[in-house]
């Protein structure tokens, strides 16, 4: 870039003296390979255009796969970047997929990022419902399952989820109402009622 300064300058010089005209000068960028863009991150910090194109690059030598080098990227550039909601998705998507506890709770993590900001769908909440709930938080299962049948009343299996949240809670009130609900969804599914019947004996023998 500087060299071609230079020639547009002293082109210009000649140009104005009457002796040459003016010449545009190419302007060669460095091509921002990997090495180089991990170059620069030593000189920049933690800069989030240089992550987010590293993360980007290390998706493409993947397959356009999230594998755990990829992971170590997109965790850099959502520290950087925490509007971008984009890492965040691909990042609960590849810890979801795991079922040892840490990543379960880095999945928790970035799922409850993204449901604080949706406004329309249930589908982070329930995830989180489900995740809370094999991970013992019950309290917490129950606070995502609500939110997701709040949003989306009408589907099944989030009344099924909320449910089975409330019943290990002992919330037997809660668990009928959302039963209640499934009969009223699926009036020709049997087994919404025996799991009200079932409901019923079970808070008999809590209160015996």
């Amino acid at each position: 870039a500087a060299a071609a300064l230079r020639a547009m300058a002293s082109s210009a010089a000649r140009a104005v003296g009457g002796a040459g005209r003016l010449t545009p000068a190419p302007v060669e960028m460095a091509r921002l390979d990997p090495e180089r863009v991990e170059r620069l991150l030593e000189t920049w910090g933690e800069h989030p255009d240089l992550l987010q194109l590293r993360a980007a690059q290390a998706k493409r030598e993947a397959g356009d796969a999230v594998t755990e080098e990829v992971a170590r990227w997109l965790e850099r550039y959502a520290q950087a970047r925490p509007v971008d909601d984009e890492p965040h998705r691909l990042l609960a998507g590849y810890y979801r997929t795991k079922t040892d506890e840490a990543s379960m709770r880095k999945a928790v993590e970035h799922l409850a990022f993204l449901d604080a900001r949706e406004q329309k769908s249930a589908a982070y909440a329930i995830e989180l419902a489900r995740l809370r709930s094999a991970l013992g938080e019950q309290q917490d299962a129950w606070v995502s399952a609500e939110r997701a049948t709040t949003i989306a009343p009408f589907d099944a299996d989030y009344r099924e989820v909320a449910a089975a949240v409330a019943i290990q809670r002992r919330d037997f009130d809660g668990a009928e109402r959302h039963i209640r609900a499934l009969i009223a969804l699926e009036p020709d599914r049997p087994r919404h009622q025996q799991r009200l019947d079932a409901l019923e004996r079970l808070r008999a023998r809590a209160s015996g």
